[in-house]
């Protein structure tokens, strides 16, 4: 008697492929699956390792973008080397903050004045190459090396640039 008690209280064999249609089948609820939540996973993880590496490089490049004295001093050293291209040693004077070559009918000069470097060409116009210049020097090393020094202030600091032609 307790045996068929415990039979009736248990659904039979029958009946479970139709409890299963009825009661798993009919579950609508709106939810990520194990494969969407990886990826979702994924991508955050993705993200959250690139984001602190773009804000430090765009932290660089804004110091960079307000520092123009990095710009001028490209802009001045390609000219510089472009004009001492072709130009013979005994051609180029070196004095007291200035430089003078004379590269076939052309006298190019580039001279320290009033905090500036300023490039002349053949005496007429000048052009405005570096701003707040406070030291500019020339020195010829081993009869063909000529190394210049520009020390430019930057707000309180000094900075030292060099380039060898």
């Amino acid at each position: 008697m307790i045996l068929s008690k415990v039979t009736n209280k248990f659904v039979p064999f029958q009946k479970i492929p139709l409890l299963i249609k009825r009661h798993v089948y009919s579950i609508n609820v709106k939810a990520f699956s194990l494969i969407e939540m990886l990826v979702a996973m994924m991508v955050i993880s993705i993200i959250l390792l690139i984001v602190p590496d773009l804000i430090r490089l765009s932290k660089t490049f804004l110091i960079e973008s307000r520092e123009l004295t990095t710009v001028d001093f490209e802009f001045f050293s390609r000219d510089i080397l472009e004009d001492f291209k072709g130009v013979d040693k005994n051609d180029i004077e070196i004095r007291q903050q200035r430089i003078i070559l004379h590269k076939g009918e052309e006298m190019i000069e580039y001279k320290l004045i009033n905090n500036k470097i300023i490039k002349v060409v053949n005496d007429r116009g000048n052009i405005t190459m570096i701003n707040n210049v406070t030291a500019f020097t020339a020195n010829i090393y081993y009869k063909s090396i000529i190394k210049i020094t520009i020390t430019v202030k930057v707000g309180t600091n000094l900075q030292t640039k060099t380039i060898y032609v």
